[in-house]
């Protein structure tokens, strides 16, 4: 089923239509900017999404081609940007994973002495991270989870909050879980990236009913704002070649696999040899040429 939905940013009921995609309507608040699928799936719909299937290349329009293979990949982004946390926050403590998959990143922060714990919609990845890794993962939505207060020191949305039905309404609900002077990092796809700008709906990231909010610098600035949080830092940055979503897709998945041993040289410098030109002839600032969003704020 779907359900029609007002802005989760600002509120608003007015809107217009960007792209149409998998039978789905992706709009954009005239208001705040803010950009979603609208009709949404309910609650019902996404939970039974998130199978087994899900990761593992058999769901179609959406997915993964095999979570589990391209650990790399995924471990790649936790190495990134896991140091903006370490040097905000030096000493081990306890982290919460919002939308935790399989427990990749969990894995990695017990290793570094962090108490863990991760929430996960997914039946089956829940019960993957804990009866394969040994982790202490809740199924469902953080909200479901009626948390104690103030009891993490760090909160973590990996590629997630673009998933999620009620960004607000989490984000809220990270804020209240975290203790005072405790930390969120959220990456997510940038609709303002050069990836974005080219590709005109095509980029990985739009790509209902799997990701339902699409955030720009400004819109993700507002609504950890609106949640209560001070921001440290929203930037884009580039995606690595390695991370470029089309490779992700089952289609592909055989060229992925050879890509490692020479395609992926060749694909790194037609990527950045076409960014500079871009920048050079001024289609793009600079600044701004990423397509991964990298938030950091704090709870005062």
């Amino acid at each position: 089923m779907r359900r029609y939905v007002q802005c989760n940013l600002c509120g608003a009921d007015d809107t217009r239509q960007r792209y149409q995609l998998n039978s789905w309507t992706i709009v954009s608040c005239e208001h705040c900017g803010l950009i979603y699928v609208n009709p949404m799936p309910d609650a019902e719909t996404l939970r039974a999404f998130y199978t087994e299937e899900f990761f593992q290349g058999n769901r179609r329009p959406a997915g993964y081609a095999d979570y589990l293979h391209d650990k790399e990949i995924h471990m790649h982004q936790f190495r990134a940007y896991w140091p903006l946390i370490r040097r905000e926050f030096p000493h081990p403590g306890r982290v919460l994973d919002i939308g935790c998959a399989l427990g990749f990143f969990l894995d990695m922060a017990r290793a570094e002495g962090w108490e863990t714990v991760g929430v996960e919609l997914s039946e089956f990845a829940a019960r993957w991270a804990k009866d394969k890794l040994g982790l202490d993962v809740r199924t469902g939505t953080l909200l479901d989870l009626h948390l104690p207060d103030d009891s993490f020191d760090v909160v973590t949305l990996w590629a997630t909050i673009e998933h999620l039905a009620d960004p607000i309404g989490t984000l809220r609900e990270a804020h209240r879980v975290l203790m005072p002077g405790g930390f969120i990092l959220i990456t997510t796809g940038e609709v303002e990236g050069i990836l974005d700008k080219l590709s005109r709906g095509l980029c990985y990231w739009y790509e209902p009913p799997a990701h339902l909010y699409y955030f720009s610098t400004r819109t993700m600035c507002a609504m950890l704002q609106k949640a209560g949080f001070r921001t440290l830092r929203v930037q884009g940055v580039e995606m690595a070649p390695r991370m470029i979503g089309p490779f992700r897709r089952p289609a592909l998945h055989g060229l992925n696999r050879w890509l490692p041993a020479t395609g992926r040289l060749w694909l790194r410098l037609i990527y950045r040899v076409g960014r500079y030109a871009l920048e050079l002839i001024g289609l793009i600032p600079s600044q701004r040429v990423g397509n991964i969003l990298v938030a950091l704020a704090r709870k005062p």
